[in-house]
């Protein structure tokens, strides 16, 4: 084999990495947004976004009159048939069949909700066992729906209220704002004390409202009265809009079953992006070096068989030199990806992998570890990342000089503090890391806080339980 065609091959080997590499990193680079986001919509003003909550109250109202009228109806009437059919059994599968409608009713009234801008979320079905039994229980032991048929009944005085407040601010604003048009217009007619006026004339007690003058007061009470109806309607929808949050929101075992629910899906969520991430890593990174390795290595045995007599040495030399290099790099991304998944340091303890964690960050660390209880793995290791990716904000963002790290238990919790001097401003959706950190500790039953005036200092304390 000439020095040339192993020159050849060597740059082949060497080209077929960089363009793994290569495509990589051009897959990695996010999209050009502005090609295909269109021009912002315009900003609505003031002016305009009261006069659509007007107009969504107005429509709530309206609305209100049938849950007014037929609510507590259905109400009556689903107590009435299943209470009353109860002692022959007949009543308890049409009473549960009646509370089951409350609950689609009820959600019907949570979407209208937004209308008064409470926007509510969705009460998770009840647990329901196979069966018409099953199915009967479920439904007569439903809190929510028990809840709907309260809020049916209590619809009838909050709903009567809202409506008489608007009627009578445009009903009556509308008569009064138009009066100086019409209050001669009547035929003339004598009173009770034998006083001719239009019979169109509006009076108080003795005093007629028969001038231009009276007249043109009106007129500008009834048009008070309109500018100010949209927010006499907002006021009077006070009760409604906290009869619907109190009553129609789930409860907080629905609350919680829900969570565990969002919990799941984005676990799921994770756990496939996070294998698609290991799969592309070992693909493009240390699978693609071990196959240059393989070719490096079929190279040097071509060679050696080529070269009878010894005269490719330097040839041999340089790539075993590049097979060696190659099989480096390899094991130092395998063990960097196998220290994604678990750092081999906190088989030591959470104290001696945060100690070797706080030693290798720019920024000078004071460490305080306060534990009596070893925590669970899992939360070893979410404490792990949560001090990490806190480190790696302050280093990236905050500009600070010095931070410290607090790690302490109160019974069964851990509280982990990560405090800074430096510029301040962090907050959670801020696209600094602290939206993921919040979803991982929400996983586990914990939680974050942030206090992170502009300026500094800013302060992280993070609370998890010990036991995952």
């Amino acid at each position: 084999m000439t020095a040339a065609k192993l020159s050849r091959c060597r740059s082949l080997s060497r080209r077929s990495l960089d363009d793994r590499k290569d495509v990589n990193v051009e897959s990695a680079s996010p999209p050009e947004l502005g090609a295909e986001i269109g021009p912002p919509p315009p900003m609505t003003s003031d002016r305009q976004r009261r006069q659509s909550r007007g107009l969504q109250e107005f429509r709530y109202v309206l609305g209100n009159l049938v849950v007014a009228v037929f609510g507590p109806l259905y109400v009556l009437a689903v107590l009435f048939v299943g209470v009353g059919l109860a002692v022959v059994l007949a009543g308890i599968p049409l009473l549960a069949l009646g509370l089951a409608g409350a609950r689609r009713w009820g959600a019907v009234e949570a979407r209208r909700a937004r209308l008064l801008d409470v926007w509510l979320d969705r009460t998770p079905p009840p647990p329901v066992r196979p069966g018409l039994g099953g199915w009967t229980i479920a439904h007569l032991t439903d809190a929510s729906a028990w809840r709907v048929m309260l809020y049916l009944v209590a619809k009838l005085p909050t709903a009567s209220t809202a409506f008489v407040t608007a009627t009578a601010f445009y009903g009556l604003g509308a008569v009064l704002a138009t009066y100086p048009v019409w209050f001669r217009m009547g035929a003339s007619v004598a009173d009770e004390e034998g006083v001719v006026k239009p019979e169109t004339t509006l009076r108080f007690d003795s005093f007629y409202f028969d001038t231009w003058l009276s007249a043109l007061a009106l007129g500008l009470a009834g048009v008070l009265m309109l500018i100010l109806a949209p927010r006499a309607i907002h006021i009077s929808l006070a009760p409604d809009r906290l009869l619907s949050w109190i009553l129609l929101r789930p409860g907080r075992g629905a609350e919680r079953i829900r969570d565990l629910e969002d919990m799941r899906a984005r676990t799921l969520d994770d756990a496939t992006s996070a294998l698609r991430r290991i799969e592309r890593d070992l693909h493009d990174g240390a699978q693609a070096r071990l196959v240059t390795l393989a070719m490096d290595l079929g190279l040097i045995k071509q060679t050696l068989e080529d070269d009878d007599s010894g005269q490719n040495k330097q040839q041999i030399r340089d790539l075993i030199e590049i097979a060696h290099s190659n099989a480096k790099e390899a094991l130092t991304e395998l063990r960097n990806l196998a220290r994604g998944f678990h750092p081999p340091i906190l088989d030591s303890g959470l104290d001696a992998a945060l100690a070797s964690l706080t030693n290798s960050v720019k920024v000078p660390v004071d460490l305080s570890i306060d534990l009596y209880d070893r925590p669970s793995p899992a939360i070893e290791a979410i404490s792990y990342f949560c001090v990490a990716e806190l480190l790696t904000n302050v280093v990236k963002h905050s500009d600070a000089t010095r931070t410290s790290v607090r790690v302490s238990q109160r019974h069964d919790m851990i509280r982990l503090e990560v405090q800074d001097d430096g510029r301040g401003g962090a907050r959670i959706g801020a696209g600094s890391g602290l939206t993921g950190l919040a979803e991982r500790l929400r996983r586990v039953d914990g939680r974050i806080t942030v206090n992170s005036p502009v300026g500094g200092p800013t302060i992280i304390r993070a609370h998890l339980p010990l036991r995952a």
